[in-house]
């Protein structure tokens, strides 16, 4: 008994929904064919311009990550000078120790900094 009414509950439901179904007007966005966007001519010529430029822009890049990584190792070069300096004077004037570690804490921070940069640049060249 109770089975027959669990089917017949159902059947209704099933039938409710579809007369739903079919008797719903759509809304006009539905009825709208789908419009893909394709590229046009002129787009693909300018895709193609830029994959046959992508290898001078690679050499471009390259060039230019040399440079970077010329300055960082200038500027490391320079760091070490200046440490030498740094101490040097330090001696001269007899100064305290506690204003040389603290340069030498900036410096070895700007050092820090510096090796960033060379990283970030390592990266950037293996993308």
């Amino acid at each position: 008994m109770l089975a027959s009414i669990y089917d017949i509950t159902l059947i209704f439901f099933i039938g409710f929904i579809g007369w739903y179904l079919i008797h719903t007007v759509p809304s006009d966005l539905d009825t709208r064919a789908v419009r893909l966007k394709t590229p046009s001519a002129e787009d693909s010529m300018e895709t193609l311009k830029l994959l046959r430029r992508k290898s001078a822009t690679d050499e471009k890049m390259k060039d230019r990550i040399e440079l970077l990584n010329e300055a960082v190792d200038k500027a490391t070069q320079e760091q070490a000078e200046s440490l030498d300096r740094i101490d040097q004077l330090s001696l001269k004037l007899g100064s305290d120790s506690s204003s040389v570690s603290a340069k030498s804490r900036r410096i070895d921070e700007s050092s820090d900094r510096i090796e960033q940069m060379g990283q970030s640049i390592e990266a950037l060249n293996q993308m």
